[in-house]
């Protein structure tokens, strides 16, 4: 029964995140550069004071996906670790903003010169990221 249960678990987590992503989805595949220049966008316009074209409006959009996507990709791994803790990796505190997490994923591409991959997708970078700063102390 407990297999059948994580596979139920699996199956249901996999749905949340396709769904999590679909505004990431919504660009397309994303590499970690894509995401980093629209991480950069999301630094730069901040609010309404910041836009003052059509240009504009569309650069803030793409910010929004850098935001947006870090948020999906932390949610989706916060709901493994809470439907299988005995698997659990990452641990991040409960109402991280999503400004947050951005910010840890463009420090880590800072610190990591080495380690970032940004020809590769973005999904990978965003997870090392997040489990380089939240990484569970259990394991």
């Amino acid at each position: 029964m407990k297999l059948k249960r994580d596979i139920k678990t699996i199956a249901f987590t996999a749905g949340v995140v396709v769904a999590g992503a679909s505004d990431a989805n919504a660009v397309g595949y994303l590499t970690g550069r894509e995401l980093f220049d629209r991480c950069q966008l999301s630094l730069r316009y901040t609010g309404p004071k910041d836009i003052h074209t059509p240009e504009d409006v569309a650069l803030a959009g793409k910010g929004v996906v850098c935001v947006a996507y870090i948020r999906g990709a932390a949610d989706a791994l916060d709901l493994v670790s809470r439907v299988l803790p005995e698997r659990a990796t990452i641990c991040i505190p409960l109402n991280k903003p999503g400004g947050e997490l951005r910010d840890e994923v463009l420090k880590y591409i800072y610190r990591n010169p080495d380690k970032v991959e940004l020809d590769k997708d973005a999904s990978g970078l965003v997870v090392n990221a997040l489990i380089a700063r939240w990484k569970c102390k259990s394991n």
